[in-house]
């Protein structure tokens, strides 16, 4: 097994790029039915949430250097999107304790979250259902979102006014709020506003921040706290809306990216 196996299974690397296994003396067959193939490339990701591995995604070829970076980027892209899924599937004859109390919800509520955004054809709805869920951890009436344009703005997302990315007015990144957590120089900010408490936190994915998380309450107990809560369901989210970003970027797409979420009921 490489280095780069053994940080992908045992360590921290988040993908696997290999151009040819026969190179390392690694003989590998995907076997289906009745047949197998011979793998020379390969190409993996972690499934990872809350920095526990759920699984792994694999996809190999024949051919040898059948893939490229690119496409590493995207399988790690993809295995953002998978992982929460993945962590909710129950092993096969796995059953809910006997202890637990018959209204106790089965999955965490950032489970549900990334399941609402997964399974929601338009982003508006899946936002909302996505609000719904944090606010049975971090009760909020407001949340907002920003996504970078290029390396030097960054974008509102109104859902009020849905309208072609390209049109939407470009705020420069040293006059943004959150340009620290834009340069990576922070990890959290809390703000007040004239309407009350507000947490920021980065949208990151593969390791880059794309753009920024804010949850507002009129007074949060405690905005580490409250940071900490954000910035899990955060990481649920920001695969979606890089999606969304890339897509928006190149056709001009118009689509709807903030919620006001509703306080919950306690």
């Amino acid at each position: 097994m490489s280095k780069r196996q053994l940080l992908l299974v045992d360590g921290d690397a988040r993908t696997l790029l290999l151009a040819d296994l026969g190179e390392l003396g690694a003989g590998v067959e995907w076997h289906g039915g009745s047949h197998s193939l011979p793998v020379r490339s390969l190409l993996g990701a972690r499934l990872a949430v809350g920095g526990r591995t759920a699984g792994y995604v694999l996809l190999g070829s024949v051919a040898r250097d059948a893939y490229r970076p690119e496409d590493e980027d995207t399988l790690a892209l993809a295995a953002l999107l998978l992982a929460p899924r993945a962590a909710a599937l129950r092993a096969p004859g796995e059953t809910t304790p006997e202890s637990a109390s018959p209204s106790e919800p089965e999955e965490p509520p950032i489970r549900r979250a990334a399941a609402v955004l997964a399974d929601t054809a338009h982003l508006e709805d899946g936002l909302r259902g996505f609000a719904r869920e944090l606010g049975r951890l971090l009760p909020h009436d407001r949340i907002s979102i920003h996504l970078r344009r290029g390396e030097g703005e960054v974008i509102s997302l109104d859902p009020n006014a849905p309208r072609p990315f390209a049109d939407l007015p470009g705020i420069p990144v040293g006059a943004f709020e959150g340009a620290e957590l834009l340069r990576d120089e922070r990890e959290w900010l809390a703000l007040t506003t004239h309407q009350g408490d507000e947490v920021l936190v980065p949208l990151r994915v593969a390791g880059r921040t794309v753009g920024t998380f804010a949850v507002g309450n009129p007074d949060f107990p405690s905005s580490r706290q409250a940071a900490a809560i954000a910035r899990q369901f955060a990481d649920v989210l920001a695969p979606h809306l890089e999606l969304l970003r890339r897509g928006g970027a190149a056709s001009g797409s118009g689509w709807r990216t903030s919620v006001v979420g509703p306080r919950p009921v306690a």
